[in-house]
């Protein structure tokens, strides 16, 4: 909550450059790039305030078209918008066989085309196949952070608590406790 989504930088004169600093985008089940484009779009969409879809009814494949093409509209747009990254969330839900269109594969030929960067998150199953023997797939990846390691540390762990109970929204205060 602390980066805008949405910024327009202001060029020389009257110029502006829009860009979106990030989006999260639900990866549907099944390796779905047609409904995965659509997210893309309901994502651009959200980020930009439309009421009234825009850019999901042009990301919107339904079972028409090919995926290439939607491809390069996805490619288009986030050039266009200068997307700083992609988070993409389920990533379990997306196939890791190199051999298949609809693969993990497509996702980081996307971040070859237009250098955006991508972050997942997933289970701790895709986690082991993103990082099982393919150097290209985890080279492109950081470190994993485990969302519970706060736990490991009592000390650590009081203390994220103590500083969360900072911000309430209670009538009356709410003190931490065992």
């Amino acid at each position: 909550r602390n980066y805008p989504q949405y910024i327009i930088h202001k060029g020389k004169g009257m110029t502006t450059y829009p860009q979106i600093v990030y989006l999260v985008v639900q990866c549907p089940p099944h390796s779905n790039f047609r409904g995965l484009y659509k997210n893309i779009g309901v994502a651009i969409d959200r980020a930009l305030g439309n009421v009234k879809p825009v850019y999901e009814n042009e990301l919107d494949a339904g079972n028409r078209g090919n995926l290439s093409a939607y491809n390069d509209k996805v490619r288009y747009l986030i050039e266009k918008f200068a997307i700083g990254i992609i988070i993409f969330d389920e990533i379990q839900h997306i196939h890791f066989d190199a051999t298949l269109e609809n693969s993990f594969e497509s996702i980081l030929e996307l971040s070859n085309q237009t250098k955006v960067a991508f972050g997942v998150v997933g289970t701790e199953d895709s986690y082991g196949k993103i990082f099982s023997g393919n150097l290209r797939q985890s080279r492109r990846l950081g470190a994993e952070i485990h969302a519970d390691v706060y736990c490991q540390n009592r000390v650590l762990f009081d203390y994220n608590v103590k500083q969360l109970f900072k911000y309430q929204w209670f009538n009356k205060l709410v003190e931490p406790d065992e």
